[in-house]
C-alpha cells in the first residue's frame, strides 16, 4: 500500500511540473486564457468589458481587438495589477474613464502600473484621453508606458498642452490619420524619453518650433499627408528620419533650407508629393548622415549641379515622376560613391549625362576612334550603383545616348528591373519591398526611344539596349557636317555647266529680241494697217 501512495505521489509531482513549465488553455467566459497570462477576447462580439476574477491579477496581455466596445469604465485596467499590455483597437470606443487605470491603493503611496504598451487605435475618441494626463487623484501612474497607438480615430482639431503629462517615459506615440489642426507648444513637451512620433494624415498647417523637450532624442518625424507649406524650424537635431511627404510644400526656399541644414543626423529624407519646383542648392549641404531621398511625384523642372555634393553617404535617390524634368547636370550624381539604387523612371528626360565626357560624342575622335570597347569610364563615378529605372521618360535616341548605354553594359547594372529580377539576384527582402512599393507588380518594363524621327524611324519604339551602336547617330555630328559640305561643293561644281548654259540661252534670246526679226515684224504691222484690202484677208 505504501509502495502506490509513492507512486501516486509521484505522479502528482510530476504533472504538476508539467503544467508549471508548459502553457496550457482554458476558457475564461467568452474569452481564452493561456497559462494565465494572456487574455484573449479578440473578436467575441463584445459590447461591455469582461471581468475574469483572480485571472485579472497574473494576466500581463489583454487583447480586446475588433468587438463592439463604447467605453472604458472606472479603475476597469487597474484591476490587471500585473498588465504589460492591453490592445482594444476596432473597437467603437468614444469614452475612456480618467481613471480607467487606477488601482485600489492599500496606503496612500502611488501605485507605477508595470503597463508598457497600450493600443487604443481604429475608435471613436475626439480628444487625447483624460487618464494619460497627469492629475493628483490618480492613484496610479503610468510612467513605465513606452508605446501608445492611437491611430485612425478621431482626435482633433487641436491638441492641448500637458495632454499627455503622465506618459513621462513615452517613447512612441501614433497619432496618425486624425483630425488634428493645432498643436499646442506644450502638448509634448514633458516627453523627454519621445523616440518615434507619427502624426500622419493630419490637418496640421504649421508645427510649433518649441514643442518638444529640450533635451529630446527624438529620432523618427513622420508628418506626411498635412497641410504645411515649410519645413518646420527648430526640430531636434536628433532626428535621423523625417518624413514630410505629401504636404503643400512648394519650394525649399533660404528660410525652409536653413531648417533643413540644422538636421545634420538626417539618414532618410521623404519629400515626395509636395509639388517642389525649387529647391535651394544648400539644402542638404549638413545632411552629410544622408542615405535615402525621395524627391518623387513633384513638379520640378531642374536640380543645382551641387545639390548632392556634400550628401556622400546616399544609398537610394527617387526623382520619379517629375513630368517636367528633362534633364539634368552631368555632373549631379558625380560624389555619390555609395548611391545604389537610382529612380528617374516617368520624368520627361530626353537622355542621362554620364559625368562629363573625355571626348564629345560631336567629335570626329569619338566617331572614329571611340567604341564600346574603349569607352573610358571614370571609375570613381557612382562606382557602386547597382539597379536604376528610365522606364517612362521620352529617350532620344542619338549619338548622346551612347555614354549611357555603354556604362550601362560595361558596370552590369540593372536597367528597369522588376522585383522578380531582383529576388532572382538574391537581394534581401527589405530591398525588393522598398522597391515593389515604387514599381508595383509591373513586370512589363523597359526604356524606349521616342526620337529622333529620321532614318525611317529605325530606332522609334526600340528597347535603348537593343539598339545597334551605328544607329544611334546625330545628323549635325562633325563628320555629317563635312560630309554635307563635301557633297554640297561637288554639286555645285557640277551644276556651274548647266547655269552657264541656262545663262547663254536667256541672252541669245534677249539677243534676238532686239535684231532683225523684230524689224521684220514691225513693218508688217505697218503694212497692214497702210492696206486695209490686205489686212481684211488676213
Amino acid at each position: 500500500m505504501g509502495r502506490i501512495q509513492t507512486i501516486l505521489h509521484l505522479a502528482l509531482f510530476l504533472l504538476s511540473a508539467f503544467h508549471v513549465g508548459a502553457d496550457y488553455n482554458y476558457t475564461c467566459g467568452q474569452c481564452s486564457c493561456v497559462s494565465g497570462k494572456l487574455i484573449d477576447c479578440s473578436s467575441k462580439q463584445l459590447q461591455e468589458v469582461p471581468m475574469f476574477g483572480e485571472v485579472q491579477g497574473t494576466a500581463t496581455i489583454l487583447n480586446l481587438d475588433n468587438n463592439s466596445l463604447e467605453n472604458v469604465p472606472v479603475n476597469y485596467f487597474g484591476l490587471f495589477t500585473s498588465l504589460q499590455k492591453v490592445s482594444a483597437s476596432g473597437n467603437h470606443i468614444d469614452f475612456i474613464h480618467p481613471s480607467a487605470f487606477n488601482m485600489t491603493a492599500m496606503n496612500s503611496s502611488t501605485i507605477n502600473s508595470p503597463l508598457k504598451y497600450v493600443d487604443l487605435s481604429d475608435n471613436h475618441l475626439h480628444e487625447m484621453p483624460a487618464c494619460f494626463r497627469h492629475a493628483d487623484h490618480f492613484t496610479t501612474t503610468l510612467h513605465n508606458v513606452e508605446e501608445v497607438n492611437l491611430a485612425r480615430n478621431e482626435i482633433g482639431p487641436n491638441v492641448e498642452e500637458y495632454s499627455l503629462a503622465g506618459l513621462r517615459w513615452l517613447q512612441s506615440l501614433d497619432v496618425s490619420g486624425n483630425e488634428i489642426r493645432t498643436l499646442e507648444e506644450r502638448a509634448l513637451r514633458q516627453l523627454e524619453e519621445l523616440r518615434v512620433l507619427d502624426l500622419s494624415y493630419n490637418f496640421i498647417e504649421s508645427f510649433p518650433s518649441n514643442i518638444f523637450h529640450r533635451r529630446s532624442v527624438l529620432h523618427t518625424l513622420r508628418l506626411s499627408a498635412n497641410k504645411m507649406s515649410s519645413v518646420p524650424s527648430e526640430l531636434p537635431q536628433t532626428i535621423e528620419t523625417l518624413d514630410l511627404g505629401r504636404n503643400e510644400i512648394r519650394n525649399i526656399n533660404t528660410v525652409s533650407s536653413a531648417n533643413l541644414r540644422s538636421l545634420p543626423n538626417v539618414k532618410l529624407l521623404n519629400l515626395s508629393g509636395n509639388g517642389l519646383a525649387d529647391i535651394h542648392a544648400d539644402a542638404f549641404r549638413s545632411m552629410t548622415k544622408l542615405r535615402e531621398l525621395d524627391l518623387s511625384s513633384n513638379s520640378l523642372f531642374s536640380l543645382p549641379s551641387d545639390i548632392f555634393s556634400r550628401t556622400v553617404m546616399m544609398d537610394t535617390i527617387y526623382l520619379h515622376g517629375n513630368r517636367y524634368l528633362e534633364s539634368l547636370p552631368s555632373v549631379i550624381f558625380l560624389n555619390l560613391r555609395r548611391l545604389r539604387f537610382l529612380f528617374l523612371q516617368g520624368c520627361a528626360l530626353t537622355t542621362l549625362a554620364i559625368g562629363e565626357p573625355s571626348v564629345s560624342p560631336y567629335s570626329l575622335k569619338f566617331t572614329w576612334e571611340v567604341t564600346r570597347s574603349n569607352f573610358e569610364i571614370d571609375e570613381s563615378y557612382v562606382p557602386r550603383l547597382e539597379a536604376m529605372w528610365l522606364f517612362g521618360n521620352p529617350i532620344n535616341c542619338d549619338c548622346n545616348l551612347l555614354p549611357l548605354v555603354w556604362f550601362i553594359s560595361r558596370r552590369g547594372i540593372l536597367l528597369d528591373a522588376s522585383p522578380r529580377v531582383l529576388i532572382d539576384k538574391q537581394y534581401n527582402n527589405a530591398t525588393v519591398e522598398r522597391i515593389n512599393r515604387e514599381l508595383g507588380n509591373n513586370e512589363d518594363l523597359g526604356t524606349y526611344c521616342a526620337t529622333p524621327f529620321n532614318r525611317h524611324n529605325a530606332v522609334i519604339s526600340k528597347e535603348i539596349r537593343s539598339i545597334p551602336d551605328d544607329d544611334l547617330i546625330c545628323p549635325d555630328q562633325m563628320h555629317f557636317i563635312l560630309f554635307a559640305m563635301s557633297l554640297g561643293i561637288v554639286s555645285f561644281a557640277a551644276s556651274m555647266p548647266v547655269a552657264l548654259c541656262a545663262i547663254c540661252a536667256v541672252a541669245f534670246v534677249v539677243k534676238l529680241g532686239k535684231g532683225p526679226l523684230s524689224d521684220c515684224k514691225h513693218k508688217l504691222e505697218g503694212a497692214f494697217q497702210q492696206t486695209p484690202a490686205i489686212k481684211s484677208e488676213f
